[in-house]
């Protein structure tokens, strides 16, 4: 069950959702609730955090149907162009902010003692979430960028032409 916690202001009023709050709330003991939720709306890299995971999750939908699509072309060009640019489009975003989770983790790793709510476990927790799902990225846009996919659109584009 996913608890949903309105940020602080420096997140802007995102909504984080956060499956993990409740469990960490109840392991730690000394902390309640809210305390847990508060540190975790102050947490730059939960923000991130759950957009990564929501929209990475968001590309490999989209990465699937536009895969199915290139099936049935020339038929669905204009769909196969629509989804192309997203999918290059929702890349750059997620590289963005992978590239930004990098500098929050880099900047923990570097002074260890200004956060020392952040175990090594926990950061080693946080490397790995952004490796795995940079590795995801990477295959989409690789999978995008693929010279038979583009020699597949051109040869519809020119049928349909």
């Amino acid at each position: 069950m996913k608890s949903e916690i309105r940020a602080s202001e420096s997140t802007r009023g995102m909504i984080i959702r956060d499956p993990f709050v409740r469990m960490r709330s109840s392991l730690l003991g000394s902390q309640s609730l809210e305390e847990d939720e508060v540190l975790a709306s102050r947490d730059p890299y939960y923000a991130l955090r759950d957009t990564v995971a929501e929209s990475v999750g968001d590309l490999e939908s989209v990465l699937v149907r536009f895969e199915g699509l290139l099936q049935e072309l020339p038929g669905q060009l204009e769909q196969v162009r629509a989804l192309e640019t997203h999918l290059t489009d929702g890349i750059k975003t997620l590289q963005s902010q992978l590239k930004r989770m990098d500098k929050i983790l880099k900047v923990v790793a570097n002074a260890p003692d200004k956060f020392p709510a952040i175990t090594v476990t926990e950061l080693k927790n946080r490397r790995e979430f952004v490796d795995r799902h940079r590795e995801v990225v990477s295959k989409a846009k690789s999978r995008i960028e693929d010279p038979a996919i583009s020699k597949q659109i051109a040869l519809a584009v020119q049928t349909v032409a």
